[in-house]
């Protein structure tokens, strides 16, 4: 956000004291609700269905738009989002579980899916770089011989934290209402001292003033990513895998 003070000088009669300046503000300002990440499918279903998951079941957590049987919002609020992070964290364990791509799928689908085992930390193959999946999975490396399985653990709560990003925001540059026209840079200029723009990155941008003042605003980052958590019930571990 940028100040502009303008120098306004006012002679009075026989006293010629000088009016202190009026300030005006330039700001940009995030137009419409920032979007909302409702709880994901899991396996297709809604993510309450099942009393719990089971430690090591192939779990595929989809947070695409969409709604439940039951009419209920899943997922993003709007498909101009797609899952940035994602993590989820047993809460008898240190090491949070590892979350996989789902490379199933070639289309566009599958940016806001991603597969879980739950209790499962991977080992990552020294070969490829990848981690190892706890049942063969598409994509990823696999040993049938692999011993490695979940210690025994009791039943336990999950916390899924997801993170998504904005392909686009719109926002508006409010400039002080003054004679003369503005220009955001790469636009038409524009007698509105209000600019209306979708915009898919955040950072510096600049509007100028047919009089020659310049005035630059700063998008912030975090107008482009929204987050959620959700608790998920996991069962017992009984014996090693």
């Amino acid at each position: 956000m940028k100040r502009v003070i303008p120098l306004l000088l006012c002679l009075l009669a026989l006293t010629g004291c000088v009016q202190l300046p009026v300030e005006d503000i330039a700001e940009v300002r995030l137009v419409g609700d920032e979007g909302v990440i409702y709880a994901p499918k899991i396996n297709n279903m809604p993510l309450g269905y099942e009393a719990c998951v089971q430690a090591g079941d192939k779990i595929l957590l989809d947070f695409n738009p969409g709604r439940d049987q039951y009419g209920n919002k899943t997922g993003f609020s709007s498909s101009r989002y797609t899952l940035d992070q994602l993590s989820i964290q047993c809460e008898l364990k240190n090491e949070p579980d590892t979350i996989f791509e789902d490379k199933s799928d070639t289309n566009v689908y599958r940016l806001s899916t991603r597969i879980w085992f739950p209790c499962w930390t991977a080992p990552v193959e020294l070969i490829s770089g990848l981690p190892i999946p706890y049942s063969p999975l598409t994509g990823y490396p696999w040993d049938s011989c692999r011993t490695v399985g979940i210690p025994a653990m009791p039943a336990q709560q999950a916390t899924v934290r997801a993170v998504a990003r904005a392909s686009w925001i719109e926002v508006e540059f409010v400039l002080p209402e003054q004679d003369g026209t503005y220009q955001l840079e790469g636009q038409s200029w524009t007698s509105s001292n209000v600019i209306k723009i979708m915009i898919d990155e955040p950072g510096l941008y600049t509007v100028v003033h047919s009089g020659g003042e310049v005035y630059e605003f700063d998008v912030p980052i975090d107008w482009f990513f929204i987050e959620g958590e959700w608790p998920i019930d996991v069962g017992p571990v009984g014996v090693c895998g």
